[in-house]
């Protein structure tokens, strides 16, 4: 009956003191390894006309994700790592964009992004009818 005793009193004292141990170190390793998380935000405009894009493809790299501006053109990624970033806009009707960005320890990155509109060329459709019903197989 004596070795259960001992044994039990073994498994209460891991069981109670490791995880105060381990949540001490996990704070220790925070504490020491402290920074505050940077954003980066900003609005996308029209070249010529200066007004805000919406819904324009944003990308951070490395790794972040992506978001899309708001209606009124604007967007923000939050919680970030210090580094150095680059930020990718596109959509239909403008030229791509990249924008090399540095932030810093708990840093708030304001960008405007200007697109120039390009045109969109496409190969010709043509469109024929006929007065009779036929399958797409048997069309020109």
């Amino acid at each position: 009956m004596k070795a259960w005793t001992g044994q039990v009193y073994v498994v209460m004292i891991l069981f109670v003191h490791c995880p105060i141990w381990l949540w001490s170190q996990a704070s220790a390793v925070h504490d020491s390894g402290h920074h505050q998380t940077a954003e980066i935000s900003g609005s996308v405009f029209d070249a010529v006309t200066m007004e805000a894009l919406p819904w324009v493809n944003l990308v951070l790299n490395p790794g972040s994700g992506g978001t899309i501006s708001q209606e009124d053109g604007t967007f923000e990624f939050k919680y970030l790592d210090p580094g150095e970033y680059i930020l990718s806009a596109s959509i239909l009707g403008y030229s791509p964009l990249d924008d090399t960005i540095e932030i810093m320890d708990g840093s708030n990155v304001v960008r405007s992004i200007v697109m120039e509109p390009v045109s969109i060329e496409a190969a010709p459709v043509v469109v024929t009818a006929t007065k009779k019903e036929q399958s797409i197989a048997h069309v020109p």
